[in-house]
């Protein structure tokens, strides 16, 4: 007996799915949403799963469009202003030298995940 069997549950939802295993879950029992990662900078759910999701007339819920905290810089709203007046701050040339001489141009780069993780749900 399947659990959309008991009656007990009413729509089925379904998280970080590649399509493929989306067309097999809909075939089994109608999928109402897919939940999943969505990254303004990171918009692999375009490629495949957006496009079955209309397909099929499921619903798409993002997470993380904001990256984690990335943009905003905080991930608590008490920290949220502190982070705001950074705006205001003001960087001269002698401020960017500086960063630029501890941070050095390339050090940060690379995948913010590693490709093991996106394997594991077939993207």
């Amino acid at each position: 007996m399947s659990i959309a069997e008991f009656r007990s549950v009413v729509h089925l939802g379904l998280s970080e799915v590649s399509a493929a295993t989306l067309r097999r879950a809909h075939a089994v029992h109608p999928i109402a949403a897919v939940q999943s990662e969505y990254l303004l900078w990171s918009r692999q759910p375009e490629r495949q799963v957006l496009p079955v999701c209309r397909e099929l007339g499921i619903g798409f819920v993002p997470y993380s469009a904001l990256g984690r905290g990335f943009l905003t810089g905080a991930r608590q709203l008490g920290h949220l202003g502190e982070n705001a007046a950074a705006a205001a701050l003001t960087l001269g040339a002698a401020d960017l030298a500086a960063i630029d001489a501890i941070v050095g141009a390339g050090s940060v780069q690379g995948a913010r995940y590693c490709q093991g993780d996106f394997d594991l749900v077939e993207l």
